[in-house]
């Protein structure tokens, strides 16, 4: 018969807020809404929690914490058949895509139609290019137009006027990027850095997770997590370790997952993914520098999530527990 333990009870017992609670929860895939002291945790979860933190400053007593079963999740090493793509990019090619900016110092040309004059810095077809990209009905409309050859002078002005509104909005580089960028999913490279770390902290909790902050394209701060990809069957919680999945914590979205050989695959409906798969190409060749820039920007620690209150570890952005098991030295 299954055990429970109250959100309320274990408030008192490790001295900690139902806030606290919920994002610890947060970080073993559970959800608690709103302020529900008599919500139920399984013993499980609860001895989740507790063995969390029990590794921080606050200690919890030995005859309290129940050892978790290792065997928690089935790891897989095998990869979905989703994720075997014929055709994909090479690392050098991304990387020509990360630094190449083809309109930094392009000159503008005229475009008119009837008095209406446009000053645009590009072709017909990067114009309808940008217009393919765009999750706007007339601008891909007018793509789908200009794929029929079929356009015509006011379609061909719309569709400059457009590409020049997002060039205003989102930058040369990241339409340069957008229109090199061909259909996904595609393959990025090595990020076996990234596996590693994912690794290294599998030996310290059961659900690793690699934080890092990412500003949207209304300037706002978002939070997104990187954890291996596990699924939940009825009898048995599976783990992928050779695909991670990333999330955005914000808006609780997930973004995309990608294999340990760099196959992206992004989620059908992601929002901006093109900066986020910028960012997460940053990250994989630094993911300790990513760490501690969550940690500065956030106040929370780029490991465990928990808030940082000693100066020295707002300043490097981890506490000194994580700090000391994952071997970091400041």
């Amino acid at each position: 018969m299954a055990q429970y333990v109250s959100i309320g009870m274990l408030t008192k017992e490790l001295n900690i807020t139902i806030a606290e609670i919920q994002v610890t929860a947060s970080f073993f895939g559970l959800k608690i809404s709103g302020n529900q002291p008599h919500f139920q945790l399984t013993l499980h979860d609860a001895n989740n929690i507790r063995n969390y933190y029990s590794r921080g400053e606050k200690e919890v007593p030995k005859e309290k914490q129940v050892p978790i079963k290792t065997a928690s999740f089935t790891e897989k090493d095998d990869i979905p058949k989703s994720f075997l793509v014929d055709e994909l990019y090479s690392n050098k090619t991304i990387e020509l895509i990360q630094k190449e900016d083809r309109f930094v110092n392009r000159k503008a040309h005229q475009i008119e139609f009837y008095s209406d004059i446009l000053n645009s810095i590009f072709t017909d077809e990067e114009a309808f290019s940008i217009c393919g990209r765009i999750s706007d009905s007339i601008a891909r409309n007018l793509f789908n137009i200009f794929n029929y050859g079929t356009y015509n002078q006011s379609d061909k002005y719309q569709a400059h006027k457009i590409a020049m509104l997002a060039l205003a909005k989102y930058g040369s580089t990241f339409l340069t990027f957008c229109l090199t960028l061909k259909p996904l999913p595609f393959k990025y490279g090595n990020v076996i850095e990234l596996f590693s770390e994912l690794e290294k902290r599998k030996k310290h909790t059961e659900v690793p997770i690699l934080r890092v902050i990412h500003t949207n394209a209304f300037g706002e701060k978002e939070k997104l997590s990187i954890s291996f990809y596990s699924i939940t069957n009825v009898n048995e919680r599976i783990r992928y370790k050779n695909i991670v999945q990333v999330k955005n914590e914000t808006t609780k979205q997930i973004l995309m997952k990608v294999t340990k050989s760099g196959v992206i695959i992004p989620e059908e409906g992601a929002r901006e993914i093109i900066p986020i798969i910028q960012l997460f190409v940053r990250f994989a060749k630094d993911p300790q520098k990513f760490i501690i820039s969550y940690g500065f920007e956030t106040g929370e620690c780029g490991v465990c999530g928990r808030r940082l209150t000693d100066p020295i570890s707002i300043r490097y952005g981890i506490g000194p527990t994580c700090a000391n098991s994952l071997g970091y030295r400041f």
